[in-house]
């Protein structure tokens, strides 16, 4: 691929806990999502990171377990979203079966990337409210900048 002019490979890694990535149904493993970015950036190819933060079944823990992995395997770009339930989806009709609370239905707050890059926090999970996910997205932005890689 680097040899065609391949320069970036985007990964929906959104997350590097396996309870977050098995809820999401992504068929990947962490271990998995690691190598391929460690193998992508070894090959000379720039990586970018889509991470979700506040999924169903999101604790203060999963999110350490998405920054051990962040750290182990920094993204060159980066892209910080906020888990958001669009109507129709099986979360938005389903909330009790994913222990979630959606908090507006009102479409016009549901924004993942906002004006400020921050996103809007429009569910609680069962262990995180409103407020916990907004530390848990900013730390995780904290993160990502420290380790040097670019908000894109």
């Amino acid at each position: 691929m680097k040899n065609s002019g391949c320069k970036e490979i985007i990964y929906g890694l959104e997350s590097g806990s396996q309870i977050i990535l098995n809820n999401l149904h992504k068929g990947t493993t962490v271990k998995q999502n690691i190598q391929a970015m460690k193998l992508t950036k070894k090959m000379g190819i720039q990586t970018k990171a889509g991470i979700i933060v506040g999924s169903p079944g999101e604790t203060w823990e999963t999110v350490e377990e998405t920054k051990k992995m962040l750290r182990e395997c920094p993204p060159d770009y980066w892209n910080v979203s906020v888990f958001t339930p669009y109507p129709g989806c099986d979360v938005a009709n389903n909330p009790d079966k994913y222990k979630v609370k959606i908090l507006t239905r009102n479409i016009e707050d549901y924004a993942m990337v906002s004006k400020n890059l921050r996103g809007n926090v429009v569910m609680e999970t069962e262990q995180m409210k409103k407020a916990d996910i907004e530390q848990a997205r900013d730390s995780l932005i904290d993160l990502l900048t420290e380790l040097g890689g670019q908000e894109s």
